[in-house]
């Protein structure tokens, strides 16, 4: 039989492997937290048991990678803010190598509940972003390997008997990061990934005036374009221009969609703003690439179907 310790089967399930004298990957105790564990009362897919390696066990069923991975699981797929907080870590550790070696020389990165295919554009472009943030830092790039890569992705008509894993030696679970400051650990860690934004993106260009007192509020509505649809947008607008402090024309349209959008044009949009008005659900993420002092309004309504703001 061959060893390993910790395979990926699909459906996102973690398999925590152990042979003979090798030890467990988690002790017990952490095993049942790491488990049971999670955030606003979402468990976010990890599913740990410990199997024997059986002699004989099917090579075709088995995807065998060295050297170090991390495994990432958004909590909802193709959503930007689950996506982002699932990946952001790998930049906080590049900013401390003493205390994330692992993180800081990975291999490869998986996204085993992720299609490459099918993914959506912002999630693609802020995992590039990521990377090329950490690298900056001295952190390896690591490969990245969707579901369809590992042999994971679920095939029609496939029960669970015939799920195959994908197995490594070394193995790593990244959490999700809670502070003060967004995604962000500290303020400086903050401006220091939107000036790599500015830098990848090519944004660099000629910076947008500090606000001041005599100056408005550039200030950006979104809506969006399928279910829970701002309903009284005119009234929002009208709600917004009556303070007098808002300057909603700054980039020739009161409103807009992020998910029509490119990454790159939500990014420099969001390099201009002040005062970001959203409807929840719409992409507020894209705040975290405001300045500082900026403000995001988020437009939340019990129901989710539709969004009626009075």
């Amino acid at each position: 039989g061959v060893a390993r310790n910790a395979c990926l089967r699909r459906g996102g399930e973690v398999v925590l492997r152990r042979s003979g004298s090798a030890p467990p990957l988690l002790g017990d105790a952490l095993r049942r937290r790491l488990a049971s564990q999670g955030q606003y009362g979402f468990r976010f897919g990890w599913e740990f048991t410990e199997v024997e390696v059986v002699d004989g066990a099917s090579e075709q069923m088995v995807h065998w990678m060295p050297g170090p991975a991390a495994v990432a699981l958004p909590a909802y797929g193709r959503n930007v803010h689950h996506f982002a907080e699932s990946v952001i870590m790998l930049f906080h550790a590049s900013l401390h190598p003493e205390i994330y070696p692992w993180l800081v020389s990975l291999e490869h990165l998986l996204l085993p509940l992720t299609s490459g295919e099918q993914e959506l554009e912002w999630n693609l472009g802020f995992l590039d972003l990521v990377l090329f943030a950490a690298a900056e830092h001295g952190a390896t790039r690591p490969l990245v390997h969707f579901a369809e890569d590992l042999g994971l992705w679920p095939r029609e008509g496939a029960n669970r008997g015939e799920a195959p894993m994908a197995c490594f030696e070394q193995l790593v679970l990244l959490g999700m990061t809670t502070s003060e400051f967004g995604l962000f650990a500290h303020p400086r860690e903050a401006d220091l990934f939107r000036a790599h934004a500015d830098v990848h993106l090519g944004l660099g260009g000629t910076p947008v005036p500090a606000l001041g007192p005599e100056h408005q509020m550039r200030t950006f509505l979104v809506e969006r374009s399928g279910s829970r649809r701002l309903l009284n947008k005119g009234q929002v607008e009208e709600a917004i221009a009556f303070t007098g402090l808002a300057d909603l024309h700054f980039l020739n349209s009161t409103a807009r969609t992020f998910e029509l959008e490119s990454f790159r044009t939500q990014v420099s949009w969001m390099r201009q703003t002040d005062l970001l008005v959203a409807v929840h659900g719409s992409g507020i993420i894209n705040g975290i690439f405001m300045d500082p002092g900026s403000v995001v309004i988020d437009l939340l309504c019990p129901s989710f179907a539709e969004v009626q703001v009075c």
